[in-house]
């Protein structure tokens, strides 16, 4: 029951151009493309020196991913990006769930104990 012109006032809308850098309130956000049933994108946040990346629903599983890639189902360009996650960032905010549609346990599992150290598991 609230008015669309109470609701405008509020909110602030800002197309997310995907790759590249989108500023907000002195953060640098990066939208990227996830691997999923339906569309989703994960994000990357830049702000005062400290970083994290979402990943939004995905497949992360760099074996699944070349398959598809071979098979012709993605590009080499879509694959080469999804393979190449930012592991590098402060806080790693990552889903996990049944393959094949969410990332299997066993593929965050075989990560480097330094990344695992970062990472938080979400659905």
């Amino acid at each position: 029951g609230l008015e669309q012109s109470f609701l405008a006032q509020l909110l602030e809308f800002r197309p997310a151009r995907l790759g590249q850098p989108n500023f907000w309130r002195g953060a640098e956000l990066r939208f990227f493309y996830a691997l999923h049933t339906i569309p989703c994108m994960g994000f990357e946040v830049h702000y005062k020196g400290k970083s994290l990346v979402y990943s939004a629903d995905t497949l992360n599983d760099p074996d699944r991913i070349r398959a598809m890639q071979k098979e012709g189902v993605l590009s080499e360009g879509r694959a080469d990006s999804l393979v190449n996650f930012p592991w590098h960032h402060d806080l790693i905010l990552h889903e996990a769930g049944v393959p094949p549609i969410h990332t299997p346990i066993a593929a965050l599992q075989a990560l480097p104990e330094e990344v695992k150290e970062r990472l938080c598991l979400i659905h």
